[in-house]
C-alpha cells in the first residue's frame, strides 16, 4: 500500500514537472526577462564559457567583464559551466537564450521531485514529502531574492536555485549516512559538492544542517564516525579543484558591498514581525504558507 502511494505521488510530481515546463514554454521562447540584474552576467559568462569549450581552451579568464575576472573564482561555478557546456553543444541548434531560460524552468520544474525524494531519504512519510515538494513552488518573499520562482525569472538570481535543487537530496542522504549501515559516504559527499558548487551559500546551509543533525544524534555520530570522516575527506577532495583557487584568489571577489538591510539582515524585532505577519513567505497575499 505504501509503495503504491509513493508511486502515485512520484508520477503526479513528474506530470506536474512536465506540465510546468510546457506551461512556461511561451516565456522560455519570448523576449521577457532573459536579461536584467544577475541574469545578464550569468548569460554572458555562459556564452564566454561556450566559446572557451568550443575552442578547447583552458583559460577561464573572463576578460570582457570590467577588468576581467577568473571564472574559477566564482562562488557558483556549476550552473555557469554547465550552461556553457550545453550552449557549446546545442547552441547552433537552439538559441542560447532559450537554453538559458529553459534551464531555469527545468530546475524549478524538478524542485518538487527533489524535495520529495530528499524528504523520503530523510525518513518522512510519502504524503508529507509530497506536500513539502509542492510547497517549494508556493513561496513569495517580499524582495524576490529568496527561495522562489520570481527570484530566478524576474530578479535574475540564476544560480541559487541549482543549489536549492540539490540541498534536500544531500540532507536526506546525510541523514541516511548517520542511521543506515548500508549507506556509504560517497553519494552524500557528491551531493554536498553539487550543492556547494551550485551556490556556495546554499552549500553553507547544507553544512549547518549536517552539523545540526550530528548534534541532535550523538549516538549515530559515535556509531558512524569513520563514515563521517570519510564523507568530509571525499567532499574536500571533490571540491578542491574549485575551492583551493577560490581561496587563493579571494581578492578578486572585490569585497561584499552590502549596504542595505535586506543584505545585512533585519533587526530582531523586524524579523519577528516579518515572520509572524507572514511577509517572509506570503508577501502581498493572505498568509497561508507561513503558518
Amino acid at each position: 500500500m505504501g509503495f503504491a502511494k509513493t508511486n502515485k505521488i512520484v508520477w503526479f510530481l513528474t506530470l506536474l514537472a512536465i506540465s510546468l515546463f510546457g506551461w512556461s514554454w511561451p516565456w522560455i521562447t519570448s523576449s521577457a526577462h532573459p536579461f536584467g540584474d544577475d541574469n545578464s552576467a550569468h548569460f554572458a559568462a555562459a556564452m564566454h564559457l561556450a566559446d572557451v569549450f568550443e575552442h578547447q581552451e583552458t583559460n577561464l579568464w573572463w576578460h570582457q567583464s570590467n577588468l576581467g575576472v577568473p571564472l574559477f573564482a566564482a562562488y557558483q561555478p556549476l550552473p555557469t559551466m554547465f550552461m556553457g557546456f550545453i550552449i557549446a553543444i546545442l547552441g547552433n541548434l537552439i538559441q542560447p537564450v532559450i537554453l538559458f531560460k529553459g534551464s531555469i524552468i527545468a530546475a524549478w520544474a524538478a524542485m518538487p521531485l527533489a524535495w520529495y525524494k530528499g524528504g523520503r531519504w530523510y525518513g518522512c512519510s510519502p504524503l508529507f514529502c509530497g506536500a513539502l515538494g509542492l510547497l517549494t513552488l508556493c513561496a513569495v518573499d517580499p524582495f524576490s531574492i529568496g527561495f522562489g520562482i520570481r527570484s530566478s525569472t524576474e530578479r535574475g538570481l540564476y544560480t541559487q536555485h541549482f543549489g536549492l535543487l540539490f540541498l534536500p537530496l544531500f540532507v536526506g542522504l546525510f541523514q541516511r549516512l548517520l542511521n543506515h549501515k548500508s549507506a556509504g559516504p560517497l553519494p552524500a559527499a557528491a551531493l554536498f559538492a553539487l550543492t556547494t558548487m551550485g551556490h556556495l551559500w546554499v552549500g553553507l546551509y547544507g553544512a549547518i544542517l549536517a552539523c545540526a543533525l550530528m548534534l541532535g544524534q550523538p549516538h549515530a555520530v559515535r556509531r558512524q564516525w569513520i563514515k563521517i570522516l570519510q564523507f568530509g575527506a571525499l567532499s574536500t577532495l571533490i571540491l578542491a579543484w574549485w575551492m583551493v583557487p577560490l581561496l587563493l584568489t579571494n581578492e578578486y571577489a572585490g569585497g561584499l558591498p552590502w549596504l542595505y538591510e535586506i543584505h545585512n539582515g533585519w533587526p530582531a524585532n523586524k524579523a519577528i514581525w516579518m515572520i509572524s505577519s507572514g511577509a517572509v513567505f506570503d508577501s502581498d497575499r493572505t498568509a497561508w504558507l507561513t503558518p
